[in-house]
């Protein structure tokens, strides 16, 4: 069929940046009955709306609720509540908010300089070194049961492992963070920091565990202060993947469409190139082409390099590249997209990224018949030094056994699907390991 076609371009991404250096200040909760009331004079006095001052940022339904005293703010909600009202903390509060906002110890300061230090390797490219430091002072905060200074550097170094692929470390770190009085506590840090576990179950290769924590997530945060929001886009986004994942496309679709139109409503150009990101890779999976193409062409009109961290950008094209292959009817584009997810990868530095790419390009040459390239790209994930785990672990012993099965090497085919089956299994895939072991009894039925 004839699609829109996506052309590459020269990646070119900002600077990777880390979430801001400050540490995290205290989240005390406000309690008093005339808040609601405070809140709705200044919102009246203004001529705004619920849903004007929401914003984004949380549902009007969250307002009126605020309003009507039935809900309990953190502290971060009232200061974006009060800097869209234009009045101070205190005038909102009733009360002086200084010592959680303004007064730091000198240890504080010290954590600071120790986010800077680490923001400064990280910019640079070293990864490793910025993880290194991070966990050093991580340790340090165990020990002093500092669980402000735990959760600051925590969230840095469990981000950072993600970015390097080190997700059997970074999954007990997020569980740990989980586990924290302060972020039981706040829904604004439990509910994201939640949806990096599903990402990290996920990676693993732990499909059931990530959708029912997804699951989880998703019943909880439509009547949250993030209901709604781009935290609230952004949790379908990875429930869709992991439902993809699981081959439940008709599921996906549906959580697409929620999706799409929870970005529309909040117009952020960031945040709705996204979700049609995600679409594209659910439509593709399901089959529907013109679909697939569509959302892909919102998504690069909406998506800019220079707005992406370096890691986004690469994975955008990587996921571009997956998509046309999907697809089938581009190959040529595919390729565009793969040489410029390889050129980013390799001027970040990211030995895991390039990997993932790799995988691709073992798909790109299954795909133009390059079987040999093929089988010898996939092995070279599985069995060589650019071994990888996991999801991506799982999916290039699928494709090596398929690779080896068209070039009539049944035995090593064999031997690769089965353990991509173990590995199903062992991680809860059933649906997964069963169509494994389907075709390793077709291709012992080839050989009778």
């Amino acid at each position: 069929m004839t699609g829109v076609k996506l052309q590459a371009v020269p990646p070119g991404p900002a600077t990777s940046s880390l979430p801001p250096s400050r540490p995290p200040v205290s989240q005390p909760q406000v309690s008093q009955p005339q808040f609601g009331q405070r809140l709705r004079d200044r919102r009246v006095a203004l001529g705004l709306s619920q849903k004007s001052l929401a914003s984004g940022s949380v549902t009007p339904g969250y307002i009126s609720l605020l309003e009507r005293g039935e809900r309990v703010p953190s502290l971060d909600v009232v200061v974006r509540l009060a800097r869209s009202l234009d009045t101070t903390l205190g005038d909102l509060l009733g009360r002086d908010v200084r010592e959680f906002l303004f007064e730091r110890s000198a240890g504080e300061h010290a954590q600071v300089k120790h986010y800077m230090e680490t923001r400064g390797f990280a910019e640079t490219g070293d990864l490793v070194e910025a993880c290194g430091r991070l966990e050093r002072q991580l340790t340090s905060a165990r020990d002093r049961s500092d669980h402000d200074a735990v959760l600051g550097f925590g969230v840095v170094l469990q981000q950072l492992l993600g970015t390097i692929s080190q997700h059997d470390r970074r999954l007990p770190l997020v569980e740990e963070l989980l586990a924290l009085p302060v972020v039981a506590g706040s829904v604004e840090i439990r509910i994201p920091l939640g949806v990096d576990r599903v990402i990290t179950l996920r990676e693993l290769g732990r499909l059931p565990e990530a959708y029912d924590a997804a699951t989880e997530l998703v019943d909880q945060i439509a009547d949250s202060a993030l209901g709604g929001t781009r935290e609230h886009v952004r949790l379908l986004g990875v429930t869709v993947s992991v439902l993809v994942e699981l081959g439940e496309t008709e599921r996906a679709d549906r959580e697409v469409a929620v999706m799409l139109a929870l970005a529309e409503a909040i117009a952020q150009v960031g945040i709705v190139g996204r979700a049609h990101w995600v679409a594209s890779l659910a439509s593709a999976r399901s089959g529907r082409t013109v679909d697939a193409y569509a959302h892909l062409q919102q998504a690069r009109q909406n998506l800019q390099y220079g707005g992406m961290s370096v890691v986004e950008w690469l994975r955008f094209c990587r996921s571009t590249a997956s998509v046309l292959l999907e697809i089938g009817d581009d190959l040529d584009g595919a390729k565009e997209w793969l040489d410029a997810a390889e050129i980013t990868a390799r001027m970040a530095g990211l030995v895991t990224e390039q990997a993932s790419v790799t995988r691709e390009r073992a798909r790109y040459a299954l795909a133009v018949g390059d079987d040999e390239a093929a089988a010898r790209l996939f092995g070279s994930l599985t069995d060589g030094e650019l071994g990888v785990t996991g999801l991506d672990r799982i999916t290039a012993l699928l494709g090596h056994g398929e690779a080896l099965q068209r070039l009539g090497r049944r035995t090593e085919a064999i031997t690769a699907l089965r353990r991509a089956g173990v590995l199903c299994e062992q991680n809860g895939n059933y649906q997964q390991a069963a169509q494994a072991w389907r075709r390793i009894d077709q291709l012992r039925g080839e050989d009778d």
